[in-house]
Formats: C-alpha cells, structure tokens, sequence
C-alpha cells in the first residue's frame, strides 16, 4: 500500500500540481495502523502523520526520521483498546528524543467530546512534535470534530520541517551515531 500512495502522490503531482512537500496521511482504526507503518517506509513523502484510534497492533515500528505525529483516540475504544497507546507513542518519543513529560492541556476544546485532553512533547530531533488527543467516553468511532485539530497540526509542517522556522540542528545523539 505504500508503493500505492506514493504512485497517487506523484499523479497528483502530474495532474494538479500539488506541493508534494506538503503531503499529510491521517487514517482511522486499521487506517491509523497504516499511518504509523508509512512512517516506516514513506516518510520522505509524507511532512505530518495523524493516526487516529488505530496503534499498531503488531506494536510500534522504526520511523524513517522524526516526523510530527498527532494521535488521537477515545479512551472508551474497545476496538483497539485505550491501553495500548501511551507505550506505544513512547517509543516513537524515545525515537524522536523527545522530552520525557508531556505539556497537558485540560478540557481540550474538541467539537463533540468535551474534557479531553491535549498532551504535547517537544520540541523533539529536528523541531517535531508528537500530541496527543485523549478523548474520555469515545469509543471506536471516527469524528469529524476531529478534521480541524487534524488540520491545524499538520498544516504547520512540510517534509523539512515547521513551516517558517529553520530547521534545527541534529541532536547530540543523532550526531554520534
């Protein structure tokens, strides 16, 4: 399916003339597990990820580069159950060496679900954040309440980096290895 996306990314090139460093993946369920795959294999291709209740169930993969991630998920999921996200968006912020405690923002202004939380770790390598929507009550089910927190995250990254900012400088880790 990578090798798919990345054959619509390049005729969407051809045929609208997309900014193809502005190409965002978001999926919900097994199209969130999907989103967190392509980091793996296209994230050349992709400037922002936003999985939504769908952490892999096969658990977390190595990203190709740190990249901007925002998860959203209800913690009534019993799908893919709540439990499994916050150890598996802790791998990709020790991957990402992110900052270890999160900024929490209560009682998130999300349109359908109200006391939700908003966790935030960054800046993370390369000036990338990962957030975390967690919505208590909801279950496995996708929202279009969450379209515009969606958009508001992503469209502040390209394949570079945050939009308007200079990239930053690697890590010290990132340098020794």
């Amino acid at each position: 399916d990578t090798k798919w996306v990345t054959e619509i990314i390049a005729q969407m090139e051809k045929d609208y003339k997309i900014n193809t460093k502005r190409v965002y993946l978001s999926g919900f369920s097994m199209g969130g597990m999907f989103t967190y795959h392509a980091m793996s294999k296209i994230a050349d291709k992709i400037a922002a990820f936003s999985p939504c209740s769908g952490p892999n169930v096969y658990g977390a993969s190595k990203a190709q580069r740190p990249v901007p991630i925002m998860h959203i998920h209800g913690t009534n999921d019993d799908v893919l159950n709540y439990s499994m996200v916050e150890n598996f968006l802790k791998n990709y912020r020790d991957q990402f060496n992110c900052p270890s405690k999160a900024e929490e923002q209560g009682n998130y202004p999300n349109a359908e679900n109200s006391g939700g939380t908003m966790y935030t770790w960054g800046p993370c390598d390369k000036g990338v954040y990962i957030k975390h929507l967690k919505l208590p009550g909801r279950g496995h089910s996708p929202s279009k309440a969450d379209v515009s927190d969606i958009w508001n995250f992503v469209k502040q990254w390209d394949v570079n980096g945050k939009i308007g900012e200079e990239a930053p400088e690697s890590s010290s880790s990132e340098v020794a290895s």
